[in-house]
């Protein structure tokens, strides 16, 4: 009996659309850009917002993020979060 991969047979789209809010613009957007450079992961900004609000600015970024065989995108989220600027994160189903 011949075994066939099931990857071959259900395609899996591995980009995914993420949307980052978070403070402190400029330390968080350089650890957001060196996370995707050292995971190797392509992520492409097609949002961005800024509020002010009581005493904080808040920024949000929307990336089309190409999600490597090698992660989920539960774990790109879990590790970004871990991040003390970033307020929410999640994965946006189109």
């Amino acid at each position: 009996m011949r075994r066939i991969r099931l990857k071959s047979i259900f395609h899996n789209n591995p980009v995914k659309k993420i949307k980052i809010k978070y403070q402190h613009q400029s330390d968080t957007q350089k650890f957001i850009n060196s996370y995707f450079e050292k995971r190797r992961i392509k992520a492409d900004c097609v949002d961005s917002e800024f509020n002010r609000g009581k005493n904080q600015r808040v920024y949000s970024k929307t990336f089309m993020v190409k999600v490597p065989q090698s992660m989920s995108c539960a774990q790109i989220i879990e590790e970004i979060s871990l991040y003390r600027n970033i307020i929410e994160i999640r994965r946006i189903k189109k």
